[in-house]
């Protein structure tokens, strides 16, 4: 004869809800909450170097430009604030080379077709 096993469902810890309940616990965004997760988002990362107005910034120094500039461009192409400045000051110094123009040339030629950061050299 075989002993059927009845499996309950575990009992929730006290002051935690389980997932089938509707209650939010106090402190706690729900999950469809788009603001919530921004200020999350906000909230991680108050390390400055991690700020999009700090990568903008330091992304108009590296091109010999203004954010203002930038920001146009980050509009277009969001994926430029992706990698780290320093990959931005690599790849200006390699269009240099490749180009054999100055370093503020090959900025320019970066601002003109921002394609050229991401094109293999």
């Amino acid at each position: 004869m075989a002993a059927t096993i009845v499996r309950a469902a575990p009992a929730a810890l006290h002051g935690r809800p389980t997932w089938s309940s509707k209650a939010t616990v106090v402190g706690s965004f729900r999950r469809d909450c788009r603001a919530a997760a921004g200020y999350k988002a906000r909230i991680e990362s108050v390390n400055e170097d991690q700020s999009k107005e700090y990568k903008i910034q330091k992304l108009a120094e590296i091109l010999y430009t203004s954010p203002e500039t930038v920001s146009n461009i980050v509009r277009l192409r969001p994926g430029l604030l992706c990698p780290d400045s320093q990959w931005f000051e690599e790849r200006i110094m390699h269009l240099s080379y490749r180009y054999q123009v100055p370093e503020r040339t090959a900025a320019q030629y970066a601002l003109e077709n921002p394609a050229l950061l991401f094109n293999r050299l």
